[in-house]
């Protein structure tokens, strides 16, 4: 049985070898947490990669990607492991230096990014120089 959001994988009653089941849940959680990405329009497995490096599959992934679109790919233990994402999941994506949302299909653009300039005006009116404007009677 495994956790709903996540999908971490709880300890049995009296389970055996328990260490393992918890280091596999420490392990999920490592590639998940603070989730930050080599690429996303990287078709082809790279070779070499670096132990823990991930990746978004694009809709073309080939080799050990094929059938992972969307999937985030993290390469442990020798090999590729696929983690599919929940809806609302945030990734940063450092080749294009990009956020991404999860929306339950694709990765797409965040409705607003972090670094937009937003402005915000309490009984007066903001504008570029003064994003935060607040009129107040002393």
């Amino acid at each position: 049985m495994n956790s709903p959001n996540l999908d971490l994988p709880y300890l049995a009653p009296a389970q055996a070898l328990k260490h393992i089941t918890h280091n596999e849940a420490l392990a999920r959680l490592d590639s998940i947490v603070q989730l930050a990405v080599a690429s996303q329009t990287v078709a082809d497995p790279p070779e070499p990669v670096a132990d823990h490096q991930r990746y978004i599959v694009p809709g073309n992934g080939a080799g050990a990607w094929s059938d992972h679109a969307g999937d985030i790919a993290v390469f442990a233990n020798g090999g590729w492991q696929f983690i599919e994402p929940r809806n609302g999941w945030i990734c940063w994506i450092t080749d294009q230096s990009a956020l991404r949302v999860y929306d339950g299909t694709d990765w797409v653009e965040p409705a607003i990014t972090p670094l937009e300039s937003v402005t915000y005006g309490v009984n007066t009116t903001a504008d570029s120089t003064n994003r935060l404007a607040v009129k107040s009677d002393a």
